[in-house]
């Protein structure tokens, strides 16, 4: 298997008022393989599966909380003294081995949405 991990970065802002706390939950499309179970990269019409996970275990894919997948959620506390706040989480992505693909450039599309 392939490993790779990177960042997800959330920020939010108190424009005015007090003190809040502002609840998030991320969710994650399916991108070209429409199921959650195994994403799928694309090079023309050559297939390379993979899924992102949220823990280095790779046993919770990030998804929406359908099919097997979980949301991810965040809390951050903004006040006038500190009204900024960033949340951020590491994202796993595995590419299984024993694949036999032809070389190429292989790329997907996964849209997150940040609910609050």
């Amino acid at each position: 298997p392939t490993y790779a991990n990177g960042q997800v970065q959330v920020s939010c802002t108190l424009v005015s008022g007090g003190a809040t706390t502002v609840s998030l939950v991320s969710s994650y499309s399916t991108g070209a393989s429409g199921s959650y179970a195994l994403r799928t990269m694309l090079s023309g019409a050559n297939t390379l599966n993979y899924n992102l996970y949220y823990d280095a275990a790779y046993t919770q894919i990030r998804g929406n909380g359908t099919g097997g997948s979980q949301t991810g959620g965040a809390s951050m506390n903004l006040s006038p003294g500190n009204p900024t706040q960033t949340a951020m989480g590491t994202i796993y992505g595995r590419i299984p081995a024993a694949q036999d693909v032809a070389a190429g450039t292989y790329t997907d599309t996964i849209v997150v949405t940040i609910t609050y």
